[in-house]
């Protein structure tokens, strides 16, 4: 099994699988002998490198934006299920672009990120420990600088803008 850096002969010999067979039964292309690499690492190479449609590298527009925001909030970060609604984006592509925001957001509010800390305890199984700074943070998402980040997102050029 070949572990590493993908050559341009390996990536050759994926797409024209995939332009033949279509992006499903990955495990063939060891099994027939096409390429010394596991199925999962083909299907990953494909989803996130290949793909025609891919858009990484590419800033989110306005829409992207808005959508992450809202799928965030009712799935939480199920970064794989929220890239399924985005045409070309990748889980990593999503996770980035949220983790980049929450990181200005915390710089707008000179508030650092909330650190979720998992502890083992003897009588109790993995428990979440809330941080101070997580506090910090949730009695500022009503201060007048978070209201006006949410006013700005929703309103460019005077225009209220219309999401999903």
């Amino acid at each position: 099994m070949k572990k590493g850096p993908w050559t341009a002969e390996e990536d050759k010999v994926l797409m024209d699988y995939v332009k033949n067979n279509g992006p499903r039964d990955w495990s063939s292309i060891q099994s027939n002998g096409l390429l010394p690499r596991t199925g999962k690492s083909c299907r990953l190479r494909w989803v996130n490198k290949l793909r025609p449609n891919l858009k990484s590298g590419c800033k989110f527009t306005l829409e992207e934006e808005r959508a992450v925001i809202d799928m965030q909030a009712r799935f939480g970060n199920k970064w794989a299920r929220i890239a399924t609604f985005l045409e070309g984006r990748t889980d990593n592509d999503v996770k980035n672009f949220w983790s980049t925001r929450q990181k200005r957001l915390a710089r707008l509010l000179q508030t650092p990120l909330p650190v979720r800390s998992q502890r083992r305890q003897k009588s109790s199984p993995v428990s979440s420990q809330v941080s101070d700074s997580e506090d910090v943070l949730l009695q500022n998402l009503n201060s007048p600088s978070i209201q006006f980040i949410k006013f700005t997102e929703n309103y460019v050029n005077g225009k209220e803008l219309d999401y999903i």
